[in-house]
């Protein structure tokens, strides 16, 4: 197996010739589905086609350990992606079903689920998915873009909007958004924020997924390379998504989960870190500036002039904007 992104030499992979997959260390089998995305920037190869069918169901069977680095799991969904960007075809009768069955639900693994020792601005525990990025401090007053565990669920999501039949998605929504675990709706909350609006402003372009606040993307997430898309049948942007299924994703979403729950939980979210920044032993008032913005953005995302009449957004807004013009003209 070729890699993808060479400068000079070019790599192979013929350690995954020599070991089996269960037995390939993270950092190769990271390297080798980065260099499957490749085929966004240089266009499809064979090879790769047929390196992701050796890997894919290996890679899965290999992330239902709890010794598994949840980081596989994005690359996977990017490199299956890069593979079958414009449609998802029968490799074998029964293959479109067994990967969405499979690849689809890999988040949801045990593996996936059980508890780890972490940072959490609520206290308790958190799924190794989430744990093991907490452990980092990458949260959204602390780097804003990128947030814990929201790789996995970002390409996990996007996958399923992408490949599920139109007439299943609403049975899936249902279940995503209704699943009784604190953890999960925390993380779910973080996502469907940016979500919403990015799938309602649109277009809904791959390289737009890293302009949200927090960030959807994830590795190798931002689609066919610019050259690519300007030849004769190459593979185009606008092909992420099925435009009827994003429709009826919202749509659902909508029904599920109104103004006022998304701004609860916007409130729930922005109260740890409203106290972690007042207990910043810095005193020029820019731990607590630095939360404003994620904020704010947040709110933007629900769209404020229908969220400013409920109590919880005014006095939301009246608490974080005030205190920081405060700290501001008294020249902290």
């Amino acid at each position: 197996m070729g890699e993808a992104w060479f400068t000079g030499e070019r790599r192979l992979f013929t350690e995954l010739l020599e070991v089996s997959v269960f037995q390939a260390s993270e950092e190769l089998l990271i390297r080798a589905l980065d260099g499957i995305v490749g085929c966004m920037a240089f266009g499809p190869r064979q090879e790769w086609h047929d390196w992701l069918l050796y890997l894919l169901p290996r890679v899965v069977e290999r992330l239902q350990s709890p010794e598994a680095d949840p980081s596989l799991l994005p690359r996977l969904i990017a490199a299956f992606m890069a593979v079958y960007w414009r449609e998802l075809p029968e490799e074998y009768p029964g293959f479109r079903s067994d990967a969405i069955d499979s690849l689809g639900r890999c988040l949801m693994s045990p593996a996936m689920w059980g508890t780890g020792r972490h940072w959490d601005p609520r206290g308790g525990t958190a799924p190794n998915f989430i744990a093991r990025r907490m452990n980092q401090r990458r949260y959204l007053g602390q780097g804003l873009r990128r947030i814990a565990g929201l790789d996995e669920l970002s390409a996990s999501m996007f996958f399923c909007i992408k490949y599920l039949d139109y007439e299943v998605i609403p049975a899936w929504v249902d279940s995503v958004v209704h699943m009784e675990r604190t953890e999960w709706q925390y993380c779910v909350a973080l996502w469907l924020l940016p979500a919403l609006a990015y799938l309602e402003r649109g277009p809904a372009l791959p390289e737009r997924l890293g302009w949200t606040f927090p960030s959807l993307a994830w590795f190798g997430s931002s689609g066919p390379a610019p050259h690519l898309q300007s030849r004769p049948g190459g593979p185009r942007a606008t092909d992420f998504l099925p435009h009827e299924n994003v429709e009826m994703f919202v749509q659902c979403v909508r029904q599920h989960v109104p103004v006022r729950r998304q701004v609860d939980w916007i409130a729930d979210l922005a109260e740890p870190l409203l106290l972690e920044a007042s207990a910043s032993p810095r005193k020029d008032g820019s731990a607590r500036i630095a939360v404003i913005g994620p904020i704010a953005s947040l709110l933007d995302s629900v769209g404020y002039a229908s969220a400013s009449d409920t109590p919880v957004a005014s006095d939301l807004l009246d608490a974080t904007w005030g205190n920081c013009v405060a700290d501001l003209f008294r020249g902290v």
